[in-house]
């Protein structure tokens, strides 16, 4: 175990590196917990090295700085190294310079009872190098010769040999444990030397990750590239371990969502807290744009024609569009043929869900179909289409809002139309998938109750207490938690709010649950449609254990409680859902 420091006196904890504040970070605490568990195990060289794999805007490096901060702060035997590759000089003798200056000044602020000024505002490298030899560290006298000496006689490929491998040859030659934090590692491949020669950086770093007296944390946006082209083949496959960060879950999006609108000092209703988060498909990044977009506009977001307003400016024209643009334009400007693929980008956005038909892309473009290929593979490479399996096929990413700039950006490229114009079309789109009030209420609580249902840890509950049910009720841990539709043949097709599934004994045990949030209690014709429903279902899903399950914000009619009670179903009023998500430490639902 890492032993902690004492907390308290005059013991600075201040961030080192810009952070969000703790008011709004949501949901990542878990990712924090492992990969604390993971520098834990350094000391017992117990750790591989662990590549954190997600999209661009999900939080990454918010995770990766914490990580940080918290082992520079509060324990005395591991040293954090942190470097972020992006906005970096990929000119390789200025990478060395950097990287090595990076690694000492951080190095020298641990070990010199936590100088983070040796950070926030380093010396000049030579004068680091000094310092480091005066700090009499065996390992680092080593690294900072070697350095030195190839510096001078001009030997680019040991020089960076010298700077990747310095942790571990410090770690190992001074027994020091460390872990090293490599941010946005997708931008080695564009480190190249003076003459334009690749150095194959990539390559160097196998030794060094190696090692699990140091092991290496890093992080990619490109997430194809990272899997598929770094780490998925070359000196560094099967070295890494990896973890993967999804966006929110629509229960932590909608909590975010409330987070940003007190600290931004703005009403958000829960309904549109929900619908926020579905829409920017959990992303942070997105919610947050949105969020903000209507506070600089001075609106409350508690209707949806508030909503939709925030939403389609900042996909036409606000800081959302900024941000894609700027990813888009500063991809496509690397080729030659930049117009044409971005017509392929625009045409393969039009396929939505289907696979893209790259035979049909290159007639509508008047190219041949190789053309379109290659192309289609860069695209994926910078995650704006996914290849699927083999590379033979592509598909549009699952990306709601990248999705939908795309299909703007092709109006205003290839149509010539003018921002304020796509504005208004987006508005009149979203007004006519405009659902009820009613819908985006129900929306709140399957979003509670599917996080609730994945909360589920095998224990055993009163089921009177919150089911009605007489005798304990058994809350299995759920492979997945879903929405469902079913169908027979002869019978009519069923929407299931949620299947909760896992396998016991007896084969497939399922829960089946059909939620209302209405305002008045659920009758007994209700209840026998899910009874259909669940037959239903057990039938077209091939469920062995069926156990159907009846939420009613508002409670049940006699009638209707009284035939659950006889056919032996759970169903739950709001007191006893807000029991149950009381017991799994999550919010009630909203009044």
């Amino acid at each position: 175990m890492i032993k902690q420091r004492v907390r308290g006196g005059s013991m600075p904890k201040r961030p080192i590196f810009p952070m969000i504040s703790d008011e709004i970070f949501t949901d990542r605490q878990d990712v924090l917990d492992l990969f604390w568990v993971k520098a834990e195990g350094i000391l017992l060289e117990a750790t591989l090295s662990t590549a954190l794999i997600g999209r661009r805007r999900l939080g990454k490096t918010e995770v990766l700085l914490r990580l940080y901060h918290r082992l520079f702060w509060e324990q005395d035997q591991i040293v954090p190294i942190y470097y972020n590759f992006e906005g970096k000089s990929y000119h390789s003798p200025d990478f060395a310079h950097d990287y090595f200056k990076n690694f000492l000044s951080q190095y020298l602020a641990f070990k010199m009872g936590r100088n983070v000024e040796l950070i926030r505002t380093p010396p000049d490298l030579e004068t680091l190098c000094e310092m480091g030899l005066d700090f009499g560290d065996l390992g680092l006298k080593y690294s900072i010769g070697g350095y030195r000496n190839l510096s001078r006689a001009g030997e680019i490929n040991q020089l960076l040999d010298v700077v990747v491998h310095a942790p571990r040859n410090v770690s190992y030659e001074s027994d020091v444990p460390m872990l090293v934090i490599l941010d946005e590692f997708q931008h080695v491949v564009q480190i190249r030397n003076p003459n334009g020669v690749d150095p194959n950086v990539i390559g160097k770093y196998q030794w060094g990750v190696e090692y699990r007296g140091a092991p290496h944390i890093v992080s990619g946006s490109a997430v194809t590239m990272m899997v598929k082209d770094i780490l998925g083949r070359g000196a560094l496959f099967q070295r890494f371990t990896h973890e993967y960060l999804k966006p929110l879950d629509e229960y932590y999006a909608e909590e975010l969502a409330e987070k940003l609108a007190r600290y931004y000092h703005l009403q958000i209703s829960p309904e549109m807290a929900v619908e926020l988060g579905r829409r920017m498909g959990g992303n942070p990044f997105y919610i947050d744009c949105v969020v903000r977009c209507a506070r600089e506009r001075g609106m409350d977001l508690t209707d949806i024609e508030r909503l939709d307003q925030a939403i389609a400016l900042e996909i036409t024209g606000g800081a959302i569009w900024g941000d894609l643009n700027a990813q888009l334009e500063g991809y496509v400007q690397t080729f030659n043929e930049h117009d044409l693929i971005k017509r392929i980008l625009y045409e393969a956005a039009r396929y939505e869900e289907k696979d893209i038909d790259l035979g049909k892309i290159a007639e509508r473009v008047g190219v041949d179909f190789p053309t379109v290929r290659r192309y289609a593979f860069h695209l994926s490479r910078a995650d704006l289409i996914e290849e699927g399996f083999g590379g033979f096929t592509y598909r549009n990413v699952k990306d709601p809002v990248l999705r939908e700039f795309i299909l703007v950006k092709a109006r205003v490229d290839e149509e010539g139309a003018a921002q304020e114009v796509v504005y208004r079309d987006k508005m009149e789109a979203y007004r006519r998938l405009r659902g009820s009030f009613s819908h985006f209420k129900g929306q709140v609580a399957e979003v509670y109750l599917q996080l609730l249902m994945k909360s589920f840890d095998g224990r055993t509950v009163d089921g009177e207490r919150y089911f009605h049910f007489p005798g304990e009720v058994v809350l299995p841990k759920f492979y997945y938690v879903l929405p469902r539709v079913v169908k027979v043949s002869g019978s009519r097709a069923y929407q299931i709010d949620l299947e909760g599934s896992t396998l016991v004994e007896a084969g497939r045990l399922s829960w089946l649950v059909e939620s209302k949030y209405w305002g008045e209690p659920v009758g007994i014709g209700e209840v026998k449609w899910f009874e259909a429903a669940c037959e239903v279902a057990k039938e077209d899903l091939e469920i062995d254990v069926l156990v159907p399950w009846f939420f009613s914000r508002s409670g049940f009619t006699e009638e209707a409680a009284a035939y659950l009670k006889e056919k032996g179903y759970l169903y739950s009023d709001e007191a006893q859902l807000n029991g149950l998500l009381e017991l799994f430490g999550l919010r009630k639902l909203p009044g």
